[in-house]
């Protein structure tokens, strides 16, 4: 993934989860962003993310168009989905510094 900022688009495939994208960060903050969280018409995508490979800042469950978390980060961001339904979503990630 590009170090410090993306906008991750896709599908997730259900059941098993989606997608697992690990990033480089600037010492600061990440801000992740839900712009889509999945299907309309159903439930929406179960999103993890944690910091610096232990510290969780959000937890696995359904997220909600523009939910957003946030939370102190040294070095890498690590973002992914569990079990959940199928659907697109548009997450972004900022740790620019």
């Amino acid at each position: 993934m590009p170090p410090y900022h993306a906008i991750l688009v896709g599908h997730t495939g259900g059941g098993g989860g989606g997608f697992n994208v690990y990033a480089e960060c600037r010492p600061g903050t990440v801000v992740v962003t839900v712009h889509e969280s999945g299907d309309d018409n159903g439930p929406a995508v179960y999103l993890g993310v944690s910091v610096d490979d232990s510290t969780v800042i959000r937890d696995i469950g359904p997220t909600h168009d523009g939910e957003v978390a946030s939370g102190p980060v040294q070095s890498r961001v690590r973002l992914y989905s569990y079990s959940g339904p199928s659907g697109d979503y548009r997450i972004e990630y900022d740790c620019r510094g």
